[in-house]
């Protein structure tokens, strides 16, 4: 999970890279959806197979954080998140 994604930023460079190591799931979040879909779009057109998963996230709104997480929970079922960059 990479949080911060937006393009051209260490959050979207993160995420390629992590991307081109063929994980089971990349999740991505951002407070603007509009800035995962833009990221979303540069990795699959390396990486067309990589699953990601864009969640709305804002984390100065405890809020969001909460929705989020509920979010990200019913993604991963009783899987786990195994390494989260806080960007």
């Amino acid at each position: 999970m990479v949080t911060g994604v937006s393009p051209s930023s260490i959050g979207s460079g993160l995420a390629l890279a992590i991307a081109s190591q063929s994980p089971l799931l990349l999740i991505l979040a951002s407070r603007t959806l509009s800035n995962i879909q833009t990221v979303t779009s540069s990795i699959h057109a390396l990486y067309p197979s990589t699953p990601i998963k864009a969640v709305a996230l804002d984390l100065s709104n405890l809020n969001s954080v909460r929705s989020a997480a509920d979010e990200i929970k019913k993604t991963v079922g009783d899987g786990e998140i195994d390494v989260l960059f806080n960007n």
